[in-house]
This record gives C-alpha cells, structure tokens and sequence, in this order.
C-alpha cells in the first residue's frame, strides 16, 4: 500500500537491534513461538496520526470512544475524541506551545488527559506526567528537572501546584481544567491538526517524560520516544487480545506507564470503548462496572483481591468480565490461581517498568501459566545472567536483562544513572530476578533491585531515608519494603533514635515526613533499633534488615 510508505519505516532501522550483540550471544531468548515477529515496516509518524489512522478512526466515527466519571460518563465518540484533540493542539499552539517544548500533566483521570496527551504528541511536544499525591516540593523537582514550561492541573490540587510553581518559575504557566477557556477544554473541530513547527523524528524525538524511581534517590525523567509508545501498543496489540467489541475500565492513573500506554493508548487503537474513573471508589467501580458492561480489566492486585473478595462484589451484575491482565505487581501463583477461580474468570500477568514503555512479557489472556508474565514481547531480546554474568540456561534463576525497540533513550540529564541500566550493546539491566521455563515464560523471583512497589507506585529506599536523616531527632535510619496484602509492598522504617530524642514515636516520625513524601511513601512501620547494619564501605545491609522479619 503506497500509503503505509509515509506511516511506517522497516524494522531493521531500529537502533536497539543494530547496536553490537552482547558477549552472551548464545544465552538470548526471544518471545519463541508465542509470538509473531514485528512488522515488516513499523511507524514514521506521531502517536495520534498512528493512533487514529492504525485504529481506523473514520470507520468507527459515531462509536463511543471514551466515558469519564468527572463528565458524569458523556459519551465521546471517536468522531469528537479526534475534533477535540486537533482542536486542544490549535489551542496549545495560539499559547506557544512548540515542538520540543515540555508540558507537565499533573492530574486525575478525566477526558483532559487523554485530548491533551494526544494534542502534545501532534505538535512533537513532551508530555511530563506526574502524580497528584506529590508534595510541593516533590511537583517543584520534576518541574525544574523536566525543564516544563507550561502545566495542565485541577484545582483540587492548586495550593500544592501553585506553590511548586513559584518554586520552578511557572506561576504564570499554570492552566486548570475547570476553567472553559483552557486549552484541554477547546470544542472538537473538523479542521485537521495544525503540523508541528518543525519536523518529528519519531526516533529521537520525546513523546513522554515520565518519572521513576529506578534504583537510587529522587525519582529520574525517562526519556521515552514516539516510536518506543507505538512500538509498545503494536506489541501490546500482538500480545493481548483486546478488540472493538470490548469495554474496559479506566481505573489505572494515566501518569503511571501502565495506564498510559496498555490502558488509554491501547484501548483506543483498538476501537474499545474506555471508562474512565478519576480515583477508585468501590461502589462507583463496580456501579461503572456492571452499568457499561466492562468486558476486560487491566488491574493492580489490590483491586483484583477486592474484586475477588469484598461483599459488596455480589450485588452487582459483572457477567460481562471475561478477563483481567494484572500488572504493576506480581501475584504469587497460589494467589492468581485462587482470585481466577473465585471470579470465574482468566486472570493473566504482564511484566514491564516504566524503562520499557512498559511492556516487556505479557501472558495468554485466557490460558494463563500461574504465576508466570508469559513471554517476551515480539522484537523483544532477553538475557539472564548469573552474578559473574554468565548467561544463564532455563530453569536457572538469575537478572533478567531486556534489549527490544520499547527500550528507553536514557535517563534525562542522567547519563551516569543511563550508563548504569543500559549496556553498550543495548540490553538493559531490568534488577528483577527471573527463570524462563522450556517455552521462554517468565518467572519473576524477587527483584534484585532494592526498589519498593507500592500499590504499582515506585518508592526508592534512598529517598525515604534521605528525609528521614533530615530530621534532627533521628540518627541513622534504613528502609525496605515489607509484603502487604492489598498493596504488594509498603516500606518500613528502622531508625536510630537522636541520644536527645529518646522518646520519639513512630507515630511522630511519620508525621514529620508528610510535608515532604507522598503518601504512599510514608512508611507504614517504623521500628528503633541501636543501629544500622552496614558493610565496611558504609552500604546499608538491606539483608540482615529483611531477616528480622
């Protein structure tokens, strides 16, 4: 087809599988026979061109697209989801708005999201997501790191987003989707979206910038391209089964990579139909639920287990569920097994990190294998290796390491933090701990990385810690993540008490962080011991800590 020319460029153009192979050569799997390769042509185009005309928009013009619970769940259709993003882009070029240029997301979910993500990815802007529980000073960082010159908020959120933005400089910058003349509130349009002002490299060019914590300190941009998103969403599309008959439910934050790129953007391609809820309340999830006949869930194990377990479960009609992709956090194979057979229906894993965009594996849908995330994704590479880095046969538990054109360009203004995650021949170090069985599924054992997953949120141990030394009652202090039943993991503290703060309480050491940490960071436990095990360089023995539980 003469059009797919201009849409879409031969795979073997892709860097991560041109870049020199690893010493390991003969340890490198691939998705094997569950999957069919890629493309022979992948895409030149930006996300919403990609998104529209792979989806075939135009044939489904006057089918529901998008329902939002902050729009008392209006129908969108596909016809008026396009005219209002090529509406938003005209709106955020008439502020400024230019290729390269970063805007900072910080919101709930809501139809604003997804019209605004898909306009900036037309101009070749970059959207920088963020979660609406950061503090003032956590929104402040990202803004200055992300170098954001514009903001989309609510006002539910305006002391902390004013205050990050006298910080950043942005005060004048800030925009707020309660107002109808916001950019993300311009009335759909028949006119086509206005071209960037300069040409998108779909390779180079960033799509999305947004935070994780990777292993150490305060959280890093990702720089993810708009090739690594349509990449991912062609895998996902390969991989899942996902189809125009299909509702799903919108409970996942579209900051989070989850949401963003398997929910929003995948949903979409696929001509579903998308309900969104801005925060999870049971009786509205389930209401939603069972009102718009939600067929698939891409869920969080929490929200599996309350569905498996909660009372209030049985009043509603759910008969239309036919399967749920867990993702974020693992479920042990007992556990998936038991919440599958209570619901009635296939529960599947997927694996992936923010680093991947997100997809990395994804299980059958409706076949799975207990406790495994199913195979490589098509295009994808792996490698496990042995602490010497040794690759590493089936059956052998070791690092699971990641090469595949989802791989991230870097970290943003991290090339020390880059180097560390992607080796000179493009595999990325993923620090989870895994075994592949005789068909290349993967098993996840632990994670090698000392990052804590709560409810899917990342929290790094360092930054905890690093607040915790910043309070003068408090002498030395470590922390890990400790398993939770509804939220995977939650941290807890060991702290040293100051010689003149003898009586210090948990409950005061968790208050004195709330200005600073997110909610979900906030230890849940703290407990005072007379010291912190460490080695002879200093490093916190996060082993001997564990042992103790």
């Amino acid at each position: 087809m003469a059009c797919c020319r201009t849409i879409w460029s031969r795979a073997r153009t892709l860097a991560p599988t041109s870049r020199p192979m690893s010493s390991a050569v003969e340890g490198i799997f691939t998705g094997g026979k569950a999957r069919t390769p890629l493309p022979a042509l992948l895409p030149t185009v930006n996300l919403f061109q990609f998104m529209r005309e792979t989806g075939k928009w135009g044939e489904v013009a006057d089918k529901v697209a998008l329902r939002c619970s902050t729009e008392d769940f209006r129908p969108i259709t596909y016809k008026e989801l396009e005219g209002r993003v090529s509406a938003t882009a005209h709106a955020l070029r008439g502020i400024g708005f230019q290729k390269g240029d970063v805007l900072n997301v910080h919101l709930h979910n809501c139809q604003q999201y997804v019209v605004t993500f898909l306009a900036c990815a037309q101009l070749g802007g970059v959207a920088s997501t963020s979660n609406p529980a950061y503090v003032a000073a956590e929104l402040a960082n990202q803004h200055v790191d992300s170098g954001s010159k514009f903001v989309l908020s609510s006002k539910a959120y305006e002391a902390v987003v004013m205050a990050a933005a006298a910080e950043s400089g942005l005060s004048d910058k800030v925009f707020w989707v309660e107002d109808t003349g916001c950019f993300a509130n311009a009335k759909a349009t028949d006119e086509p979206p206005p071209e960037p002002d300069q040409p998108i490299d779909v390779m180079k060019d960033l799509l999305t910038l947004p935070y994780s914590s990777g292993t150490t300190g305060k959280p890093k941009g990702v720089m993810l391209t708009q090739r690594n998103l349509t990449v991912n969403i062609l895998q996902c599309m390969e991989a899942s089964s996902v189809t125009s008959d299909d509702t799903l439910i919108g409970v996942l934050p579209l900051y989070h990579i989850y949401g963003m790129t398997v929910l929003m953007c995948y949903a979409l391609v696929q001509q579903s139909e998308l309900v969104l809820m801005s925060k999870f309340d049971p009786a509205a999830f389930l209401d939603a639920m069972s009102k718009y006949g939600v067929s698939v869930g891409f869920l969080v194990p929490p929200i599996i287990l309350f569905l498996a377990k909660h009372p209030m479960v049985k009043q509603y009609d759910l008969s239309r569920l036919q399967w749920i992709m867990s993702g974020a956090a693992p479920l042990d194979p007992a556990m998936q097994e038991s919440l599958s057979s209570e619901l009635g229906v296939p529960i599947s894993q997927g694996w992936g990190m923010t680093e991947l965009s997100p997809i990395g594996c994804v299980d059958d849908c409706f076949r799975p294998a207990w406790g495994s995330s199913g195979a490589l994704a098509t295009g994808t590479e792996g490698l496990i290796l042995d602490d010497e880095g040794k690759a590493l046969p089936a059956g052998e538990v070791g690092e699971l390491l990641i090469r595949g054109p989802q791989v991230m360009q870097g970290y943003l203004n991290r090339p020390d933090a880059t180097a560390e995650t992607i080796r000179p021949d493009g595999f990325l170090n993923t620090g989870d701990i895994a075994y592949r069985d005789d068909e290349n599924r993967l098993f996840y054992v632990d994670r090698l990385k000392e990052l804590i997953k709560v409810k899917g949120f990342q929290v790094a141990p360092a930054e905890v810690e690093g607040r915790l030394l910043e309070l003068p009652q408090v002498a030395d202090a470590a922390v890990i993540g400790v398993d939770d039943e509804r939220a995977g993991q939650v941290p807890k503290a060991f702290v040293v008490r100051a010689a003149d703060a003898p009586s210090l309480t948990d409950e005061q050491v968790v208050e004195a962080l709330r200005g600073s940490l997110a909610e979900y960071k906030l230890p849940i436990y703290v407990e005072f011991v007379d010291a912190i095990p460490k080695s002879p360089s200093g490093k916190i023995l996060r082993k001997d800590l564990r042992a103790r539980e």
